[in-house]
């Protein structure tokens, strides 16, 4: 029998036998195992994996590759990525046996292994990363610039979400981006905040919930003789109707008279926001402090938009003015 007739990898008994005019003389049994192929056959992967047409030393190099490359996550905008061996990866060693003698284009289940202590320890190092408690929306100055923060919950990595994500990546090969999956801690969103801005260098006011944005207006603030002080200040009065009385005698180029207006919020010791009816709908906004309807240091809000902040806006809100 010739040696290419032989089952790849089966194990042959034989005996040597010499003969004789005396007859035939035996030795001890012995074993043979059949050399297996030296490629495997076309066609045939484990899992994603191609491995057809490859030799054992090359299949290896495939099958290592695959371990190596990484996983890609993403979280709020952050991307990074990991590799396979990393999250605990790890393929039975019979794989490239197996697949040498697997009949062409057989699918091969990829028999890959997850290291859970491995994987567990590569999650908590995300979650030092990511994790964080909960953020109340703020606005501050720094210098004469507002600076929003917005509200943010408390978060941390769901470990049994993310135990499973990683686990079924890992073993189907996907190469997709992978979210990092979180859960809110229990009671962790912060309570609801509300607060304006009111920017002298565009002349507008943005209203916010939370550090998010929910409605911006042109407005007019104080004339260059009397701005509107840049400072972080809150709501202390408010009041509808309500008349504006000058604190200037008349004669003072400051003077007016009594002036209605219909909403009012004090919140600098005269200086408020307000609905001024006097005034244009398209005079306001950049510029317009240094116009013929600039204030006395309060902060002109057209009327419809005044009647919105006089309904959302409580006492002891925020209210910042900045240069920008």
């Amino acid at each position: 029998m010739p040696l290419s007739a032989l089952i790849p990898r089966a194990t042959y008994h034989f005996e040597v036998g010499a003969s004789s005019g005396d007859g035939t003389t035996y030795a001890q049994p012995e074993t043979f195992t059949a050399p297996g192929p030296l490629k495997i056959a076309a066609g045939v992967s484990a899992g994603p994996i191609k491995l057809g047409g490859a030799t054992p030393r090359e299949a290896t190099t495939i099958l290592d590759r695959f371990l190596a490359a990484p996983l890609r996550f993403t979280f709020e905008g952050v991307y990074w990525s990991a590799p396979r061996t990393r999250l605990g990866a790890e393929l039975d060693p019979a794989t490239v046996a197996r697949a040498l003698a697997a009949r062409p284009r057989s699918h091969l289940r990829l028999a890959l292994s997850i290291n859970t202590r491995r994987l567990r320890l590569y999650l908590e190092d995300v979650n030092a990363r990511f994790a964080h408690p909960s953020h109340s929306f703020s606005v501050r100055l720094v210098g004469t610039r507002a600076v929003i923060a917005r509200a943010r919950p408390s978060v941390a990595v769901d470990f049994t979400r993310m135990t499973a994500a990683v686990r079924t990546a890992l073993e189907s090969g996907l190469n997709e981006r992978l979210r990092l999956l979180v859960e809110p801690s229990p009671n962790s969103a912060p309570p609801a905040a509300k607060a304006v801005v009111v920017r002298l260098g565009s002349q507008t006011l943005t209203a916010y919930l939370n550090g998010k944005a929910v409605l911006e207006t042109p407005v007019t603030t104080g004339r260059p003789a009397l701005p509107t002080p840049v400072g972080s200040y809150k709501v202390i009065f408010r009041a509808s109707p309500f008349v504006f009385h000058s604190p200037w005698p008349e004669g003072s180029p400051y003077w007016y008279p009594p002036t209605p207006v219909t909403w009012a919020m004090d919140f600098y010791g005269g200086d408020f926001l307000h609905d001024d009816p006097g005034e244009p709908s398209d005079a306001f906004g950049a510029g317009s402090e240094n116009g013929p309807y600039a204030s006395h240091g309060c902060v002109h809000v057209p009327h419809d938009v005044m009647a919105f902040l006089y309904g959302w806006l409580p006492i002891g809100s925020q209210v910042i003015v900045s240069e920008n």
